[in-house]
């Protein structure tokens, strides 16, 4: 038995140290890794000084931002309001300025790089831009992170829901351990509607479809969290820590400025982590035209029968033999 538990310590320990040095090169990666610049829409009536404007930027040293060429304004719009670029650039010869629109939902960097490189290539050009921002900056979310913040609030909040209901371990019949993972998603869901609304009243036209959208996040966390914590124990919870508020450290990594920002090799699995869906989710439902991403809800809902899954396996942990004696 000492042997055992000798090793168990050891494989602890090594675990810890492993999980921490995962940690350590996440962020060196989120910070070092190549970022994407920008894209803007480049769209005139006369196709050849839209693609003069576009070159230009794209032969800015550096490369800041990536210029392409359209001829439908309102797809371009459509495609700034649906966050599949970061700018729209109407160019038009015959009019004394150019205007640029932006989406204060996908960062004040981006916006910033975009602004400063299009004001530059046209002074080149002896003509000067006006600016627009296509998201309307509300009362108590003026940098458009709200969103982000509540669902960090969310996922902290099913880790924590998830880790308690396992480790201590008073709920063994499953149906009830599991009306408590429901009952405290709903909860803390509908605290963090509250709460957001006291902050950014405007928000109160979204709150059904908050307090959904809150409640499979803290739901698929607080299964996942038990999950782990059943078949590995306090490496599980770790695991969890990690998988879960690791992703949402830094807002840029998080997703919080959209996937257009990001470094091209995380854009393919944040929108598969449960908090990247989380702060996919919440971000579009707030900022972003429609309802909810189909593909954040198809996330939070595998994690959560993913972490049931576990739960089911697992189970909460039987009493001692000699706990039973004594009885």
């Amino acid at each position: 038995m000492r042997a055992r538990a000798a090793w168990q310590i050891v494989v602890s320990l090594l675990a810890v140290v492993g999980l921490q040095c995962l940690v350590l090169i996440g962020f060196s990666m989120a910070d070092s890794g190549p970022t994407s610049s920008p894209s803007v829409l480049v769209v005139s009536a006369d196709s050849g000084w839209s693609g003069l404007v576009a070159n230009r930027i794209n032969a800015v040293e550096g490369h800041p931002v990536r210029a392409f060429v359209v001829t439908n304004r309102a797809t371009a719009h459509a495609d700034l309001a649906g966050d599949r670029t970061q700018a729209v650039l109407a160019v038009d010869p015959a009019a004394p300025a150019d205007a640029l629109s932006v989406s204060s939902a996908q960062g004040q960097g981006a916006n910033g790089l975009v602004a400063t490189t299009v004001r530059q290539v046209l002074a080149a050009e002896g003509r000067s831009v006006t600016t627009t921002d296509v998201t309307s900056t509300q009362v108590g979310d003026p940098r458009s992170l709200g969103g982000y913040r509540l669902a960090v609030a969310w996922v902290v909040a099913g880790f924590g829901l998830g880790a308690a209901l396992r480790a201590l371990d008073l709920l063994r019949r499953l149906r009830v351990r599991l009306l408590a993972h429901l009952v405290g998603a709903v909860s803390a869901a509908a605290a963090g509607v509250g709460v957001a609304q006291m902050m950014v009243p405007t928000w109160s036209f979204v709150a059904l479809p908050l307090l959904g959208i809150g409640t499979a996040i803290v739901l698929a966390g607080s299964l996942l969290t038990d999950g782990l914590g059943g078949a590995f124990g306090p490496i599980g919870f770790a695991l969890a820590a990690v998988a879960q508020l690791l992703v949402v450290a830094d807002p840029q990594f998080a997703g919080a400025f959209g996937l257009g920002v990001v470094p091209a090799w995380w854009r393919a699995v944040l929108p598969w982590t449960p908090a990247g869906s989380a702060v996919g989710g919440v971000r579009a439902l707030l900022y972003l035209p429609g309802s909810v991403q189909p593909w954040s809800v198809a996330t939070l809902v595998w994690w959560a029968v993913f972490g049931l899954l576990l739960s089911l396996l697992t189970g909460p942990r039987r009493p001692a033999r000699h706990a039973l004696r004594s009885s």
